[in-house]
């Protein structure tokens, strides 16, 4: 009994302990489950992280080949930099020398602005020196002006205008004029002033010129109410002046009686100027005047010279005319023939404002001309 019963609590404490057992194990298996959970929840993680690891070690290596890239293209930017600030400081040192040469050339403008100003003032009062020149002085000395009231009483007989007659009182009068160059006067040739010849006694042909030209105008613009006709002489080898004095209406005056007369333009009609041109007799150059019917007002009127009479300001020769004894110049030769003409081509005149001279390229030019010329390059530059 004791025995079943010993068999009996053993049985059911070997139950227990089973019981207990299993009971243990089903805990523990379960636990080995949730830690199997666990596992397989850390197993996912870490295969997650791996992924992202990879991912992100993909990532790094784009990353790095991009940097790698990125300070390559930097690197090649920054030598297109350094070449282009290279490049802009050049451009800086070109421009600061193109500024310091603007600036010289500036100053040079500005220097050769008022050189050509000067200029242009110089060549103004040029024009005024031959515009004063224009008409004889009145009042300026007393034989001046006895010559010139012996000339208008004496020298213009029956309405005409004797040429002849005014050179001769050139002399013969209280101005007492005679031929001689600034070389033998012990000066520079040079064109004189009325006002010069007169005060020195002396001048050569194209002081006698001037002197003639003004003479002219003056007595044009004294008998404006008077139709008095131009005569000059043609005078043969020897002949000399013979001036019969007037004593009434009825007495004449003659000159170079073995000569014939040239009856020449109307005083009023005239326009008088003086003309040089090179004499191959001489192998110099002379002046002498021409009247004409036509006004010149430019170089480029120089043309209408033709048909000019020409006379001798020296003794009142008539010459010829232009066109036929005379002609203009038009081709002006490139050397040092003197004026750079031919023989008896007029290659200067002066008119009562201006002087008109042949150029090296055949071209008439005067002093006006001249200021138009400057006024151009000057604006032009401006």
């Amino acid at each position: 009994m004791k025995r079943l019963i010993f068999i009996l609590i053993f049985g059911l404490v070997l139950i227990g302990i089973t019981f207990f057992l299993y009971s243990e194990l089903e805990n523990q298996k379960k636990e080995i489950e949730l830690k199997n959970k666990t596992i397989e929840q850390y197993k996912q993680n870490l295969t997650n992280s791996l992924q992202k690891i990879y991912e992100l070690e993909k990532r790094i290596e784009e990353l790095e080949k991009s940097n790698q890239e990125k300070e390559i293209l930097i690197k090649n930017k920054t030598s297109e930099i350094e070449k282009l600030n290279s490049k802009l400081e050049e451009n800086q040192i070109q421009i600061q020398q193109l500024k310091n040469k603007l600036e010289n050339e500036l100053n040079k403008f500005e220097k050769t602005k008022k050189e050509y100003e000067q200029l242009i003032e110089q060549i103004n009062s040029t024009m005024s020196w031959f515009s004063q020149n224009a008409y004889f002085p009145e009042g300026y000395k007393w034989e001046s002006d006895i010559f010139l009231k012996l000339v208008q009483d004496e020298c213009i007989y029956k309405n005409k205008l004797n040429v002849p007659c005014i050179t001769h009182f050139f002399e013969h009068s209280a101005m007492s004029l005679r031929y001689k160059t600034e070389e033998l006067g012990g000066k520079k040739d040079y064109l004189q002033s009325i006002k010069e010849t007169i005060l020195r006694g002396y001048g050569d042909c194209e002081d006698y010129a001037l002197m003639l030209k003004a003479i002219l105008n003056t007595l044009k613009e004294k008998n404006q109410n008077l139709d008095i006709k131009l005569s000059y002489a043609a005078a043969s080898s020897g002949s000399r002046y013979i001036i019969y004095p007037l004593k009434n209406n009825e007495d004449e005056y003659w000159y170079y009686p073995d000569s014939t007369e040239k009856e020449g333009l109307r005083l009023n009609d005239s326009y008088f100027y003086v003309v040089c041109y090179y004499d191959k007799e001489t192998n110099f150059g002379h002046c002498a005047n021409a009247a004409s019917n036509n006004k010149l007002s430019s170089a480029k009127d120089v043309f209408l010279l033709e048909n000019a009479d020409v006379f001798e300001p020296q003794n009142g020769y008539y010459l010829g005319k232009i066109s036929e004894e005379f002609k203009i110049c038009s081709k002006a030769k490139r050397d040092s023939n003197f004026l750079a003409c031919e023989n008896k081509e007029i290659s200067l005149v002066i008119t009562d404002k201006d002087i008109y001279t042949i150029n090296n390229e055949s071209e008439w030019i005067g002093l006006e001309d001249k200021i138009k010329n400057i006024q151009k390059i000057l604006e032009n530059k401006n």
